[in-house]
């Protein structure tokens, strides 16, 4: 990406100001570019679409002093990193608790207890979930359980597409926060139970 020109600096400028069109024309500028790097850092069409809005949520809250940044393109290309690499940890944590739930039918010896485990984890899952906020509920479980895109969400529930990014970025801090609390000592006891 190339160092940004007199006139991009006057868009920084305007946009800094609050100004919605300059924003627009921002965002018209930098979407394609932010798109292709998502999609190849992620090779995943949703993800690179969901790392552009997020993107430019971040600028427009942030958007006073973007007319202080001397090399625009350089600092949109480390957003997008550090973006990327949020969503990716996130996305893991949440891969690994959702397949120690979806653990297959237990087997062998151990099967008694492995089904134990499996409830306990499906249980700790659950109850992070039922403290949510039930929109914030209603929200998570429609992207996470019908598979709707955020877009489709807003439209369903009539909110915006900030708000539902609002809403799962509630759902995600709340689950990760509660599902940690307590999965190391779950872990502990199923060591405990196994080795000891």
């Amino acid at each position: 990406m190339p160092k940004p020109s007199f006139e991009e600096h006057l868009l920084l400028q305007q946009v800094a100001e609050g100004d919605e069109k300059a924003f627009r024309a921002l965002y018209d500028q930098y979407s394609p570019r932010i798109y292709s790097l998502g999609m190849y850092l992620t090779q995943d069409t949703y993800m690179a679409g969901e790392l552009v809005q997020d993107i430019f949520e971040k600028l427009w809250k942030k958007r006073d002093t973007l007319a202080t940044i001397g090399n625009f393109p350089a600092y949109i290309k480390v957003m997008v990193r550090n973006t990327t690499n949020n969503h990716l940890k996130r996305m893991a944590h949440e891969r690994m608790i959702l397949q120690r739930i979806a653990y297959d039918q237990p087997r062998g010896e151990y099967s008694t207890d492995a089904a134990l485990e499996q409830g306990h984890f499906r249980k700790l899952f659950q109850e992070s979930i039922d403290r949510l906020s039930p929109r914030t509920r209603e929200v998570y479980l429609l992207s996470r359980a019908e598979g709707l895109k955020n877009a489709a969400i807003a439209e369903k529930l009539g909110i915006s597409i900030y708000t539902v990014k609002e809403h799962m970025g509630k759902a995600l801090a709340t689950i990760r926060q509660y599902v940690d609390g307590r999965l190391d000592l779950l872990v502990i006891s199923v060591m405990v139970y196994f080795y000891w």
